[in-house]
């Protein structure tokens, strides 16, 4: 008997200590993806890539560009089409790769009349509630589907998309002369941008485009007849269907919510959705959280009783690092480009801690809706095939 209750008392010891060891491998299990994890975080949001050398003339540029208009502004006693000018700016300090000057002149041109397109039609559009709505999905299906073009047309193209939607929230009830206004000081800001550009590469003889040009150009006739060929497929009409989606239920919600501000929804889902899924996680994670944040900041600027001078003077700052963080880290370029959208299209306003909430909750829902179905229902269908 006595034998008997000591096998069963060693018993009870193994298997306590054989307990205790499942739980320890398991928690040290769990410590090693948990720092696995937080690697990958740190890598995917604060990776600081230095491959790249720093252009100090687009860093000067930007900051003219940018505060030069609203300096103009102050002087002259005219903020508010000040403030649009630095939009027009921000549009077309994106660079070129175009090889000569003439080229580059013609590139920019493109790009100017792009952008206060964008903007006569988005104030002539905006605040037509259903029919705005339904504009803004068109046009965002319709971009998405030219991005399988070229590269230059895509960048541009996605700049159109941002800045009509910004447009609508300038809203001129049909007032075509309000809008030939608003395109036209757009316009303005954006040709005071483009001779900064185009002197500075007169005079130093050096390639200000952020984007490297390609030795050899691919003939347009050649490019278009291979995306005419991806269309043929699934496979060329799911980025416009997943911009479309995200479209149809970022205005859906707008509607729904009757907020006069909710066309920050549709700008959130228009920055965040990519089309590429290789790089789409970690683009939303980096522009989700740039978006928040910088939404935040900007707010907060808004709010704060600043001279004017000082604000073009952080505008002119913000747009100057612009570039540099583009290279460096996706996540800090995404909290200054926010900032700069906001107080270049809100300043004119009062901003007040109620609109800071709304616009951040429209910036999170935009968010959400660009992750859940601008990625994860397509990721798992990708998985599945």
């Amino acid at each position: 008997m006595q034998l008997v209750r000591t096998l069963i008392n060693l018993m009870e010891a193994c298997e306590v200590r054989a307990i205790k060891f499942f739980y320890f491998n398991r928690m040290q299990e769990r410590t090693q993806l948990l720092y696995k994890g937080l690697n990958s975080i740190n890598a995917l949001l604060f990776r600081w890539d230095t491959t790249e050398q720093v252009n100090w003339g687009i860093l000067i540029i930007s900051f003219i560009g940018m505060a030069g208009p609203i300096f103009f502004g102050i002087l002259f006693n005219q903020l508010h089409a000040s403030l649009l000018a630095s939009l027009g700016a921000m549009f077309v300090t994106q660079g070129s790769s175009s090889p000569t000057l003439k080229k580059l002149a013609a590139d920019y041109l493109m790009t100017i009349l792009a952008g206060a397109s964008s903007i006569f039609l988005g104030s002539l559009l905006g605040g037509q509630n259903w029919i705005t709505a339904l504009v803004i999905v068109c046009i965002s299906f319709l971009v998405a589907l030219i991005t399988g073009l070229d590269k230059k047309i895509a960048r541009l193209a996605i700049q159109f998309l941002v800045f009509f939607i910004i447009g609508t929230g300038l809203g001129s009830n049909w007032e075509i002369g309000l809008s030939l206004k608003f395109a036209l000081v757009f316009g303005i800001g954006a040709v005071w941008s483009t001779l900064l550009l185009l002197i500075f590469n007169f005079c130093f003889k050096r390639g200000i485009g952020q984007f490297p040009a390609s030795a050899k150009a691919i003939p347009f006739k050649k490019i278009y007849h291979h995306w005419v060929r991806t269309l043929r497929h699934f496979k060329g009409w799911e980025f416009p269907i997943r911009m479309g989606l995200c479209m149809i239920t970022a205005e859906a919600i707008g509607l729904f919510l009757g907020q006069e501000l909710s066309h920050w929804i549709p700008f959130t889902v228009a920055l965040i959705t990519h089309p590429h899924y290789s790089s789409a996680l970690q683009r939303i994670f980096q522009r989700g959280i740039g978006t928040v944040m910088g939404v935040m900041v900007g707010s907060i600027l808004l709010i704060i009783p600043l001279p004017h001078a000082a604000i073009a003077l952080i505008v002119g700052s913000l747009a100057a690092f612009r570039p540099i963080l583009k290279k460096r880290n996706y996540l800090l370029y995404s909290m200054l480009m926010t900032p700069l959208m906001v107080i270049s299209s809100s300043l004119h306003s009062n901003m007040t801690g109620g609109i800071l909430f709304v616009r951040l909750l429209d910036t999170i829902i935009g968010c959400i809706i660009s992750f859940l179905l601008g990625y994860i229902i397509w990721r798992r269908k990708a998985k599945a095939t």
